[in-house]
């Protein structure tokens, strides 16, 4: 069956919903209390059923979503949801078995699934990946290794008791301290919200270095202790859809570069987008030129991130053989409003029907793909990457840096 070209399956992106927010109180607990508190809640809780509303980004559009999640002692969690959406309905599935973590989507009769085996998974990137983190965390002794690895990587500070909602929540800030958390570059906020009676999660808010929100995920108020049938936590991919490696699309996320489909060493395919400008440029046309496709997009704080490096390689490069071309989504409009804003000069073309993004295998971003000057592909690179990892693949390619 056809894939969909998802945007945001390992981390949701884009967003504007927040939780109302009233007067906050000073707590009488500090950071390592609180933690202990979280750590013991095993002892009481089994189960947890929950509603919740989660913002996607997909294809360019904001989608807010509703679903429905069940969390279990040993790992097990299964959250599901449909939306309607202009591009047709679109339901999704995480399903955490203990074994391995499944995530499907589903648009029409497109179908994505992509596994995880937990057997190969740092816990802290289990914990990134299966939607409640270590704020939803049942298991003592995993609990124990992920509180140490956050600790290294965040600062953390209570910053009060909200009593605003139905239930006064435990206002927790993180800070990134740089590098990475979870297998993905995550250098900015995160806000929780945390039950003051039970210290379970009600709200996660993921925020950039700018303050831009990049996710939220808000739960209704959580049900204890209910009877949970295993049958929920059971997957099967549907018959006949290719299942893809999330161990493998991970480790490109660590700095690997990845294979898509043959792309890899293989003939660049060919296409022919309208520049911001309303003029016609083929891939073909820059042949004998070193080519970096940059996939991006407004919405997308990791890829607004990496634009500052590109238009430097731009500036620097450029006169050498390197040509910087952006490929968007969105609206022609839109992305020459903001390239403008930011005075980047770079090409960058429209693919507003995303052929081209499915063409390339696109199924995050940013993703940059580089070109050689006889239009083999010889980089397929998912996910932020900084100035220094760009230079070095291009300097393996033999491209004059100096």
């Amino acid at each position: 069956m056809k894939k969909i070209v998802a945007i945001g399956l390992l981390c949701l992106l884009g967003g504007y919903f927040s939780p109302a927010r009233g007067a906050i109180e000073p707590a009488s607990v500090g950071i390592a209390e609180l933690l202990a508190q979280m750590e013991k809640r095993g002892e009481w809780i089994n189960s947890v059923r929950f509603g919740y509303v989660q913002e996607v980004v997909l294809l360019g559009q904001l989608l807010q979503r509703e679903g429905e999640g069940v969390l279990d002692s040993g790992g097990k969690l299964y959250m599901g949801s449909k939306t309607s959406s202009p591009l047709g309905e679109i339901t999704s599935r995480l399903t955490v078995d203990g074994q391995a973590i499944w995530q499907e989507v589903r648009m029409g009769e497109a179908i994505q699934v992509i596994k995880y085996d937990l057997a190969d998974l740092d816990v802290e990137v289990e914990s990134n990946l299966n939607g409640l983190g270590i704020w939803g965390a049942l298991d003592p002794e995993k609990f124990d290794e992920l509180r140490a690895k956050m600790l290294q990587d965040w600062d953390l500070q209570i910053l009060g008791i909200d009593k605003s909602g139905v239930s006064p929540v435990y206002l927790v800030d993180l800070e990134s301290k740089a590098g990475t958390f979870g297998g993905a570059v995550a250098e900015g906020r995160i806000e929780v919200g945390l039950g003051v009676e039970d210290t379970f999660v009600r709200f996660i808010s993921v925020f950039d270095r700018q303050g831009n929100p990049l996710s939220k995920l808000v739960l209704d108020e959580p049900v204890f202790n209910v009877e949970v049938a295993d049958s929920l936590f059971s997957y099967t991919p549907p018959r006949g859809v290719q299942v893809d490696d999330g161990n493998a699309m991970l480790q490109g996320l660590r700095g690997e570069t990845r294979t898509r489909d043959g792309l890899l060493y293989g003939e660049a395919p060919d296409f022919k987008l309208e520049d911001l400008n309303g003029s016609w440029v083929s891939l073909k046309s820059l042949r004998g030129k070193t080519v970096l496709l940059d996939f991006w997009a407004t919405w997308c704080g990791p890829c607004l991130r990496a634009m500052p490096h590109l238009q430097k390689i731009h500036e620097e490069l450029g006169d050498r053989g390197v040509a910087v071309v952006g490929i968007n989504a969105e609206t022609g409009e839109r992305a020459r409003r903001y390239m403008n804003k930011k005075g980047y000069t770079f090409t960058s073309l429209v693919d507003a029907g995303h052929q081209v993004s499915e063409l390339y295998q696109i199924r995050g971003l940013p993703t940059t793909v580089i070109i050689d000057e006889n239009g083999v592909v010889q980089h397929y690179l998912f996910g932020l990457r900084s100035e220094r990892e760009v230079r070095d693949a291009l300097a393996q390619m033999g491209v004059p840096l100096r």
